[in-house]
């Protein structure tokens, strides 16, 4: 393991076996907002680039479903960090996980990562439309 690397944009990527790991922070959220690129698609080609240099083979996720997983998370957290401003009670500690679990992206291939499927569905849905 190499650690983060943030030779693209600034983003910060990790590769692990079976998993790619990337933080969500302003470098990430700055370079997705350039209405001129296809962010995710560019990001996760360059993810699943450096893992293949990495970790010496093809992670096991297509460049679709991880793009997908990354706006996923993405928007999830922008949500959060809206409601939580709107300061109801009962919410709160939900909105507080979900930030937590959005801090970082881990795009696993689906032995590992239970959501795998969810990622998987959407991006075959959007074939079929």
């Amino acid at each position: 393991m190499a650690g983060w690397n943030t030779e693209f944009h600034n983003i910060s990527v990790e590769c692990t076996d079976k998993l790619v790991r990337i933080k969500n922070d302003e470098a990430l959220i700055k370079f997705l907002g350039d209405p001129k690129t296809k962010g995710a698609l560019l990001l996760a080609d360059y993810a699943k680039k450096l893992y293949k240099k990495e970790i010496g083979r093809e992670l096991k996720i297509t460049k679709d479903s991880l793009a997908i997983e990354i706006l996923g998370h993405v928007f999830l957290d922008d949500f959060a960090k809206f409601a939580s401003k709107l300061k109801i009670k009962k919410f709160e500690a939900v909105l507080e996980d979900i930030k937590k679990r959005t801090e970082v992206i881990d795009c696993g291939e689906s032995d590992i990562d239970s959501n795998r499927h969810i990622w998987d569905d959407f991006e075959e849905r959007s074939l079929q439309a």
